[in-house]
C-alpha cells in the first residue's frame, strides 16, 4: 500500500504477472513479489529472478491447460489466465508451445 508505483499501471501489471508467475495457490503472497516493493533489497540486486524448474513446469502445465479449456482459443484463454493476449503469445513462445490439434479438445 505505501509503494509509489512511479511506473503507473503498466508497472502494476508487470509485478501482477509476476507473481503469477511465481503463485503456486490461489493467492499472491508478498514473497512472491519483487524486493523493491517492499523497500527490502534481493540479493540479486536489480536482475531478474531464475525462476526455479518447478515453477517453469507449473506456468507451462497452467498455460496448456487453459488452451485445452478454451479448445485452442487464445483470446479467451488469456482470460481465464488474467493475462493478455501478448503476454499469453509471449509465454507460449518461451515455452514452445504450439496450438494445434494436440491443444484443442478432441
Amino acid at each position: 500500500m505505501g509503494y509509489h508505483w512511479p511506473g503507473n499501471v503498466r508497472e502494476m501489471i508487470n509485478v501482477i504477472e509476476y507473481g503469477f508467475v511465481l503463485c503456486t495457490e490461489g493467492e499472491i503472497l508478498s514473497n512472491q513479489l519483487p524486493a523493491g516493493l517492499s523497500g527490502k533489497t534481493s540479493s540479486l540486486g536489480r536482475k531478474r529472478r531464475i525462476a526455479p524448474q518447478a515453477d517453469v513446469a507449473e506456468e507451462r502445465r497452467r498455460l496448456v491447460e487453459a488452451l485445452t479449456a478454451t479448445d485452442g482459443n487464445k483470446s479467451e484463454a488469456a482470460k481465464m489466465l488474467g493475462i493478455s493476449r501478448v503476454t499469453l503469445w509471449k509465454r507460449l513462445k518461451a515455452h514452445d508451445i504450439q496450438v494445434d490439434k494436440q491443444i484443442r479438445r478432441r
